[in-house]
């Protein structure tokens, strides 16, 4: 099974795709940017902006001195860099190159697995992350980002803890709901002042890997029941 690493610039929808070689191993700091191919080829004709994006895959993975990725591999990279170019071109023509709302305006801190539900741009500031060590750099940032949108005008953090099980694998359940509250915990200990406080809130929620799987609460071992809540 091959892994394609891509990155996404919500600002302008351009992306970076990370070429991986024959074998399939990652180098992030090989990577194509899309918004340059894109400023590199506008006006060009189709074939010689087919062309141009041909040649930067090329010197992506000559520049780190790796080998060319497999044939179908590289067919999807190119696949995927030429229907952005699109959506890039259509980000320029309708928003002036860049979405109005760039700014720091998430409603939330989302830790652990994404919500399929939720599709919106800049909805949420993503982590994720399974202890809170691997991932202090990233939570601090949402710390200081939602401190300024909401801290600082008296309103606590909203924090969605999110992990994911496997239905068919036994236990799996009862390690994601045991998982969420070693983060909950976790994070209140990082954040000390705003605990004690009051301006975190900690959700928790854990779900089931198949499609269309609810969203089942998790308490804190502390709480008296209530709802559909998941017993661990």
């Amino acid at each position: 099974m091959a892994t394609l690493l891509i990155g996404v610039d919500t600002d302008n929808d351009a992306i970076k795709i990370h070429v991986p070689d024959a074998n399939g191993e990652m180098n992030t700091e090989c990577f194509v940017d899309n918004l340059a191919v894109y400023h590199q080829t506008t006006g060009m004709a189709a074939s010689e902006a087919r062309w141009r994006l041909d040649a930067a895959i090329d010197e992506a993975v000559r520049g780190h001195g790796r080998s060319a990725p497999e044939a179908g591999m590289r067919r999807l990279i190119e696949r995927l860099l030429t229907n952005n170019l699109s959506q890039i071109d259509y980000v320029c023509v309708q928003h002036n190159g860049r979405y109005a709302d760039i700014g720091h305006a998430e409603r939330f801190i989302n830790i652990g697995d994404g919500f399929d539900e939720v599709h919106l741009r800049n909805l949420a500031y993503f982590g994720h992350l399974y202890t809170i060590e691997e991932g202090a750099a990233d939570m601090d940032v949402g710390i200081k980002i939602f401190s300024g949108l909401n801290v600082a005008r008296g309103l606590p953090i909203p924090i969605a803890i999110h992990y994911r099980y496997d239905e068919q694998v036994p236990g799996s359940r009862e390690r994601a709901v045991a998982r969420c509250r070693q983060v909950k915990a976790a994070i209140e200990t990082r954040y000390p002042t705003l605990a004690k406080e009051g301006l975190l809130y900690c959700g928790m929620t854990v779900q089931g890997k198949a499609p269309g799987s609810a969203q089942e609460a998790v308490m804190d071992i502390n709480t008296k029941p209530h709802g559909h809540e998941v017993k661990a």
